[in-house]
């Protein structure tokens, strides 16, 4: 008889399960936890750049194949001129952003919410973000969409 492997990656409910029973024994033992808790990355942000993208979300939902532009509300928070490392510095902050792109002139963003074909609602927004040769803010195009 084989035991099958289980990949708990695969199964989040099982990486849960076993983070559950990690945490106390590693406080036993007398061990701190060396990674930040999600909670403590989001916090250490900008004010206001979770809630902007909560605003984003809860604003208009993408129908099907729509595209929202959510430019305004993302240059509101990140004005003209913003210092790259700023938004970089931001969205590192944040577990469900992802920085997809990083050239010299050109930083995109996507944040997720909810995962395609396990989530009804799953949804999207990407930012990409144009820089000048001194790494300031110059343009923003920023997208909700449903992700398919």
């Amino acid at each position: 008889m084989t035991i099958p492997i289980v990949n708990p990656l695969h199964r989040p409910w099982l990486l849960a399960a076993l983070l559950c029973l990690a945490m106390p024994l590693t406080a036993c033992a007398g061990q701190e936890s060396t990674a930040p808790a999600p909670a403590m990355l989001e916090s250490e942000s900008r004010p206001g750049i979770r809630s902007v993208l909560d605003e984003i979300y809860v604003a208009d939902k993408p129908d099907r194949f729509e595209q929202i532009d959510a430019s305004d509300r993302v240059l509101h928070h990140f004005p003209l001129g913003t210092p790259r490392e700023t938004i970089e510095k931001d969205f590192s902050h944040i577990a469900s952003a992802l920085i997809v792109e990083s050239t010299a002139d050109t930083l995109i963003v996507r944040d997720n919410r909810g995962q395609a074909m396990r989530d009804p609602d799953a949804r999207s927004v990407v930012m990409t973000f144009h820089f000048d040769q001194n790494s300031k803010l110059q343009s923003v195009e920023a997208l909700h969409l449903k992700s398919q």
